[in-house]
C-alpha cells in the first residue's frame, strides 16, 4: 500500500512540476519559462559533482598485530584490481552517462518550454496584426 501511495505522490509532483512549467512558459517574457529548467540543470551539475567527489580507488586498511594484539604496522594497501588509467576512464564514462541521464528531465522541461512559448508568440503576432476594421475605422 506504501508503495502505491509513494507512485500516486510521485506522479502528482511530477505533473504539479509539468502544470507549473506551461504556466510560466507562456508568460510573455521568457525568463519564467527558464526558471524549472536552470534548477534542473544545477541539480543534476550537483549529482555529478557529488559522483565526483566520492567515486575513488578502493584502499584497504591493512594492521599488523602481534599476539598480544598490540599493533605492528599499520598501512593502506590499494585493492583495486585494474590499472589506474581504466579506473579514470570508467570514472568519466560514468560521470558522462550520469550527466545526460540526469538532464532527462531539463531537456523535457526546455522542450515544454518551446512549445508553448512559440504559440504565445504566434497568438500574440496574430492578435497584433491590423484587420480589415481597424484599418477602416482609422
Amino acid at each position: 500500500m506504501f508503495a502505491f501511495l509513494f507512485v500516486i505522490g510521485y506522479l502528482l509532483l511530477i505533473a504539479g512540476i509539468v502544470i507549473l512549467q506551461i504556466f510560466l512558459s507562456r508568460r510573455t517574457t521568457k525568463w519564467p519559462g527558464l526558471v524549472l529548467p536552470f534548477i534542473s540543470l544545477i541539480i543534476s551539475l550537483f549529482i555529478v559533482l557529488g559522483l565526483c567527489t566520492f567515486t575513488s580507488i578502493k584502499n584497504t586498511k591493512v594492521v599488523t598485530q602481534n599476539q598480544e594484539g598490540a599493533v605492528i604496522k599499520e598501512y593502506m594497501e590499494n585493492t583495486k584490481s585494474v590499472s589506474e588509467e581504466t579506473a579514470k576512464d570508467d570514472t568519466l564514462y560514468q560521470i558522462i552517462v550520469v550527466f545526460f541521464i540526469t538532464n532527462i528531465p531539463t531537456l523535457i522541461l526546455l522542450g515544454i518550454y518551446k512549445v508553448c512559448h512559440e504559440k504565445e508568440k504566434v497568438k500574440l503576432s496574430v492578435d497584433d496584426e491590423p484587420t480589415v476594421e481597424n484599418v477602416t475605422n482609422h
